[in-house]
């Protein structure tokens, strides 16, 4: 196709889309048409260049009447014709006239606003955009965009996610994008998240704007929180809000409440600065006939925030007692897959207690409260105790702090305060971009044994059960396997199974609340409860010692004579007489509280007959 052909198509072309209906889809397309005689003036001689030249200017103030037109007429009248251009265009007589600079300046001049007002040559201005948003909020960026763009054709507004030109120096078009913008819009929703870069983009168009006349920097920040960034508290912000319909109201009604309510929101005052900016040649002196226009946009913008966050959590509730533990992200490392807290440790921890835990716990808890505090309180609680569940659920903490994948907690602990059995259940793991991790825990109440109606006989029942096991499964045995011959590899497996075994029986008693010493003392008679307390004592005591003895297998094993002697008196003597003990006070005690739960109602006999 030669130079002659290419203007003959561009010129019908641009006719063509003198003949579109619909004002903004003639906009669209005669911004598309403008870039397109650009590009083919560049290519141009000078002697076909003049009449390209000449034919946009004049179908541009086609397209400027005819919007004109529309504006005054509200389209009852038949629109004006085009103009004819003529079959020959004279030569520009000026030797400067030509190029693209001359079609981008012509163009500029007289190119068609909504409003019909063609600014005077020197005096026209295009308002650029920067959208800075976080790309969950892209549906938000995309109302922004949409709706500015559509308040005026001289309106540019750069977003991400559709101007950022793939596999090009991004860094560098943002800096050029930031530099040129004349706006400096930040959409700001969810606080927890990280914000580093979108602040990032608004302190850098601070400071490549930081010199212009009056501090006129025009940066804002529409939100939908009750929070919005520090750094940008000095700035004009738009909390965006939703109408609601009011039951009762008709459809008239209605929208006459809406249209008051968008007329006084804050996204529509900001909306109508923006359009009257800059203040020497705005976009638009008439803000009359703006204002329907600027009521559907601040609608349609403040719903897309609403849209946004449909599948958003309001908020939590949980029926169960919950605690929540934090591990902070100064001590936490990336393994290239994210934040891991590998390699560390409860210190690292805060809890933070609702407010059924606190009452469980007998604790008030005014905030974080720091792991090692609050496991020393409850050690304070147990009175030196071993806190199975707890130790047991840092364990699992660790592991999936960790990235693994952890064991259930099965210990359960007693509560003094409300007389319960409680486990905990490690539920949900929240990860941050900041390498923050909260972890939940419910604490799920558990029957104590199968005697929820009957506390103390189900306690007892328990123990006894329990401590019959201690007697014949445990000492016996392990006192008969000490007293026999044993190599070294044997004696080193007998030692693990000792320190497995006491684990395991004390799980167990865990989840019937029989290490925690007020559950059990509070069955027995004032008179025998000291008694009962100085069983704690000891076992706490002894089982010290048996840790102790074998907490170094290797040195066990080497000095298997002497080991097995302390194990002998541990075990077969200082063991022994601590069950027995309990065995026969707890007979006594769960056989007197069974006849005084079970008495035959008056009027029967033992046998069970009738009256």
């Amino acid at each position: 196709m030669g130079e002659l052909d290419e203007v003959m198509v561009l010129v019908r072309e641009g006719r063509d889309i003198l003949r579109t209906r619909r004002p903004n889809e003639r906009q669209r397309k005669w911004r598309e048409w403008r870039e397109q005689v650009k590009t083919v003036c560049e290519a141009l001689d000078a002697a076909e260049r003049p009449r390209l030249q000449l034919s946009f200017k004049a179908i541009t103030q086609d397209i400027t009447a005819l919007d004109q037109w529309l504006i005054d007429n509200s389209g009852e009248l038949d629109p004006p014709p085009p103009q004819t251009l003529p079959p020959q265009m004279p030569p520009p007589t000026s030797p400067e006239v030509g190029g693209v600079d001359t079609v981008a300046a012509e163009g500029d001049c007289v190119a068609p606003t909504n409003d019909g007002a063609a600014q005077q040559p020197g005096l026209r201005q295009r308002t650029r955009v920067f959208l800075s948003y976080r790309s969950t909020d892209e549906k938000i960026a995309r109302a922004v965009k949409q709706e500015l763009e559509s308040l005026d054709d001289r309106i540019d507004v750069f977003a991400a996610y559709d101007d950022l030109r793939r596999g090009g120096r991004w860094k560098q078009q943002l800096m050029e994008e930031l530099k040129a913008a004349s706006w400096f819009i930040l959409i700001y929703t969810d606080p927890e998240m990280d914000w580093q870069w979108p602040i990032y983009e608004a302190t850098t168009f601070e400071a490549l704007h930081a010199g212009q006349s009056g501090g006129d920097q025009r940066l804002c920040c529409l939100h939908d929180t009750d929070a919005r960034p520090k750094p940008l508290s000095e700035y004009q912000a738009n909390r965006i809000s939703l109408f609601q319909r009011e039951q009762g109201d008709d459809e008239e009604v209605t929208e006459l409440k809406k249209e008051r309510f968008y007329e006084e929101s804050a996204i529509f005052r900001f909306l109508r600065d923006f359009i009257q900016y800059p203040t020497d040649a705005p976009l638009t002196t008439d803000i009359r006939r703006y204002e329907p226009r600027l009521v559907e946009a601040a609608h349609a913008i403040s719903e897309s925030f609403v849209k946004n966050r449909q599948d958003s959590v309001t908020h939590s509730t949980y029926y169960p007692a919950r605690i929540e533990i934090t591990f902070r992200p100064e001590r936490l490392t990336d393994n290239g897959n994210g934040m891991i807290a590998r390699g560390t440790s409860m210190a690292l921890a805060s809890v933070f207690l609702g407010p059924i835990a606190q009452a469980i716990f007998r604790l008030a808890n005014t905030g974080d409260l720091p792991w090692e505090e609050f496991r020393r309180n409850l050690s304070d609680e147990a009175q030196g105790q071993s806190l199975l569940w707890l130790e047991q659920l840092e364990e699992a903490l660790l592991l999936a702090a960790d990235g693994r994948r952890p064991d259930p907690v099965m210990a359960t602990f007693y509560s003094v305060s409300n007389r319960r059995f409680y486990r905990p259940l490690l539920t949900r793991q929240e990860y941050y971009l900041s390498g923050k991790r909260t972890f939940y825990v419910l604490l799920v109440e558990q029957p104590p044994a199968d005697f929820s109606q009957h506390e103390e006989q189900g306690i007892l029942l328990a123990g006894l059960i329990l401590g019959s096991r201690f007697r014949f499964e445990f000492i016996d045995r392990r006192v008969e396997q000490l007293k026999g011959e044993l190599d070294d590899e044997d004696f080193r497996i007998l030692c693990a199974n000792i320190k497995s075994q006491i684990s395991a029986i004390e799980s167990e008693a865990a989840q019937h609340g029989l290490l925690d010493p007020e559950s059990l003392i509070q069955c027995f008679p004032r008179s025998d409860q000291e008694t009962v307390s100085g069983w704690y004592e000891r076992w706490g005591a002894v089982r010290q010692e048996i840790f102790g003895v074998l907490e170094d297998e290797d040195a066990a094993v080497a000095r298997q004579p002497q080991v097995t002697a302390q194990l002998l008196d541990l075990l077969d003597d200082k063991l022994r007489a601590i069950n027995v003990g309990f065995m026969r006070m707890g007979s006594q005690r769960y056989g007197e509280l069974v006849q005084a739960a079970f008495k035959p109602k008056r009027g029967r006999v033992a046998n069970g007959g009738g009256a």
